[in-house]
This record gives structure tokens, sequence and C-alpha cells, in this order.
């Protein structure tokens, strides 16, 4: 993902690679993570589940950068298409 965020001409697509394979790469993540959690002895698991939260809190970050990124870009094709159907009906 970091990759895919310091280039500055991905495309569309890539971008939304980059986001579904790290939705995939938490999500299993997070199946292997409750496995994990049955091991765990009872006055350790609120402890298990604050450092959990932490590092998907900051693991999500790069994700939402891309989504920004995304709809940045779609923002502005959005404004470029619309300024192209303006001037053609004024001409």
């Amino acid at each position: 993902m970091e990759e895919v965020l310091t280039s500055p001409d991905v495309s569309d697509v890539t971008l939304e690679d980059a986001i579904e394979t790290l939705d995939k790469r938490l999500a299993s993540l997070d199946e292997i993570q409750e496995d994990y959690e049955v091991y765990i002895e009872v006055g350790e698991i609120e402890t298990e589940i604050e450092e959990e939260y932490e590092f998907l809190k900051n693991a999500r970050k790069p994700r939402q950068e891309a989504m920004k990124r995304l709809a940045e870009t779609k923002t502005r094709r959005r404004r470029i298409r619309i300024y192209i159907e303006v001037t053609l009906l004024t001409v």
C-alpha cells in the first residue's frame, strides 16, 4: 500500500486493488486474532483487545489515505467533465 500511495501517477484501479487487498489482509488478521484470543488468560484479554485496536487503527490509516486520494481523483474528473459539458453548451 505504501508503494501505491507514494506513486504520483497511480490509477484508480491500482488504488482500488490495494484497498481490497488490505481489506482482505485485515479480515484474515482479525480471524486469526479471534482464534488467538481463545488461548489468552482472562486477565490479559482486555490488554490484548486494546493492543489489537491500536494496531488496526494504525493499519487502517493507509487505507483511509487511499480512499481520500481515490475520492479526490473522482471529484477532479467530475469537475473536468462538467466544465467540458458547460463549455460545449456555450459554444
